[in-house]
């Protein structure tokens, strides 16, 4: 794999209406192609991805997954990966949606989710209906082609939602204790990992007590642990996917100090980050 110094990172293309983008294979495979390649990359939008016949490939954050007909992939905003290979029969749809289209209530259920197991017939019929009509829409030009746009995207992803949510963990979804760590979840980035809790507390409007408070009550950690948890996530994609020695992805992370870094990148993997470098080319 080429690495560069910078991960490669894509926003949305000239193509997309009103934050949305809609894609069929094998009919626009072409399009893909020339945009992602087998490059590890990663995007600032969702990509939800049906799978109707073949199998494709793809490795997200270091973990290889093979999608195959009648099951989903949901890519989020940031994760590394990259597409390793496809079968010649492969056929199905791929919509990437912009951030800010996507519900909270949506997003509180998918957080975790990136890979469902095989969908029921009835239910990957249903979800192949919204995603041909959006399709469809995406590529007429109609009166009201925007409107149908977000109309059928909104409609897709509550769907996906709905296949996707736990209802054992519904009721928790819905307190303002879990919104606020999920907020506080997508507040982090990679932009943003080096700022202190007093950041994404005043963005919170709460304070760093409160916030600690409610990251510990529904995760079992600090919310300085989560901070670090996304942290060592990051660091492991910059080895992974850039040419940047250690001393370099430690800077960027925000670390003064490069020992330091590895000393926290060892306690939290059991690995140094030379290590972790050289065993995921083995």
């Amino acid at each position: 794999m080429k690495k560069t110094k910078e991960i490669k990172f894509y926003t949305q293309s000239d193509q997309a209406k009103g934050g949305i983008e809609v894609y069929h294979f094998p009919t626009d495979l072409a399009t893909i192609n020339d945009r992602f390649a087998h490059i590890s990359h990663r995007h600032d939008y969702y990509l939800i991805v049906l799978i109707e016949e073949g199998e494709l490939l793809i490795q997200v954050d270091f973990q290889e997954l093979c999608i195959q007909a009648n099951q989903l992939l949901i890519i989020h905003p940031f994760q590394l990966h990259s597409f390793i290979s496809k079968s010649i029969d492969l056929k199905g749809y791929a919509a990437g949606i912009t951030s800010f289209l996507m519900p909270i209530s949506a997003i509180q259920v998918l957080e975790h989710i990136f890979h469902n197991s095989s969908l029921s017939p009835h239910h990957f019929n249903g979800l192949m209906n919204y995603f041909k009509l959006l399709h469809s829409a995406y590529n007429e030009t109609t009166y009201f082609q925007k409107q149908l746009i977000a109309s059928l995207t909104e409609s897709l992803i509550y769907k996906v939602t709905d296949l996707s949510i736990d209802r054992h963990n519904e009721l928790e979804q819905t307190t303002k204790t879990y919104q606020i760590v999920q907020a506080f979840k997508q507040l982090i980035t990679p932009l943003n990992l080096h700022s202190p809790l007093t950041f994404f507390a005043k963005h919170l409007n709460v304070s760093t007590t409160h916030l600690n408070y409610c990251v510990k009550e529904v995760t079992g950690k600090t919310a300085s642990s989560l901070l670090r948890d996304r942290v060592v996530v990051e660091a492991k994609r910059l080895l992974y996917a850039t040419n940047l020695d250690v001393k370099e992805v430690a800077f960027k992370l925000g670390f003064d100090d490069h020992a330091y870094f590895s000393r926290l990148f060892k306690k939290e993997t059991g690995q140094t980050p030379k290590n972790f470098r050289l065993l995921i080319y083995e």
